[in-house]
């Protein structure tokens, strides 16, 4: 990501007293390193079983220890591999959950909209609305209100697994605000 790699930069100059051209060099290195892994993993790759050797290259470029990668074969095939893996290292989309009981989810986005904000409905959750990017949401009156709740779409599904009876108490205790 380039704003990252900039701020890395920055940082590199500011808290280290690098000059620019040790930055250069050091990213330079960096991205030449990281180049020639995704070659050799892409190399191993066509080997038709996963060995020790690749096992340690992903286990450096994701980040992720090999136990847990011969762990994820067990569920994700070899063909699906990098791209679950790729997926890991990306954001999570920035969900929140609507109180239904107070505005509906096209009020949500027709109030979202008014404050160019961008939204859409979440795939599973009926209560959930997608923002296009993050942003301060919290300073949103209807964040104010409780009329809107920061909360990922796999949290929100919880609640409809339980199908909870009206009035009744749910302790969640991985759960934020309502």
């Amino acid at each position: 990501n380039k704003d990252f790699s900039e701020e890395l930069k920055i940082a590199a100059i500011k808290y280290y007293n690098f000059d620019q051209s040790q930055v250069d060099i050091f990213f330079s290195e960096v991205l030449n390193d990281y180049k020639k892994l995704e070659i050799e993993i892409s190399e191993l790759f066509k080997e038709p079983d996963i060995n020790e050797i690749l096992l340690n290259l992903l286990e450096k470029r994701y980040s992720i220890k090999k136990w847990i990668i011969k762990d994820l074969l067990t569920f994700v095939t070899k063909d699906n591999l990098i791209s679950f893996l790729d997926s890991l290292t990306q954001s999570a989309s920035f969900v929140i959950r609507v109180n239904l009981l107070a505005i509906t989810r096209n009020e949500t986005l027709s109030v979202l909209k008014s404050q160019n904000i961008e939204a859409s409905e979440c795939k599973l959750s009926p209560c959930g609305l997608v923002l296009s990017k993050r942003g301060p949401i919290d300073q949103s009156v209807i964040y104010k209100t409780g009329l809107i709740e920061i909360q990922d779409e796999g949290s929100q599904l919880i609640s409809y697994c339980l199908t909870p009876n009206e009035g009744q108490s749910i302790l969640d205790a991985c759960a934020g605000a309502g």
